[in-house]
């Protein structure tokens, strides 16, 4: 799986969540930071994505590839993508 495709993969499991959430969802791109542009997007919708986001991968994924390393500014979908291809390479294949 591409970059490109992890991306697309991002934006939909965000977008699932606001929807699910009945929240707002707006338009979602490389820039945009879910903590920080979506409405009421937190930590633990992070986690819902990350796990949704793992199905679509076909690997199982950290909880905090949504959050930042303490003290850094929150991450955009490009960032959150960038994680994503690290951990691919080392995470095993969920069953």
């Amino acid at each position: 799986m591409d970059r490109d495709e992890i991306v697309r993969h991002i934006i939909l499991a965000v977008t699932q969540v606001q929807e699910t959430s009945g929240r707002s969802v707006g338009g979602i791109g490389h820039n945009t930071r879910p903590l920080k542009d979506l409405q009421d997007f937190d930590s633990l919708c992070g986690v819902e994505a990350t796990v949704l986001l793992s199905g679509a991968v076909g690997r199982e994924l950290p909880d905090s590839v949504f959050v930042p390393q303490e003290g850094s500014r929150l991450l955009t979908v490009d960032e959150i993508a960038d994680r994503v291809v690290d951990c691919i390479s080392t995470v095993q294949v969920v069953q």
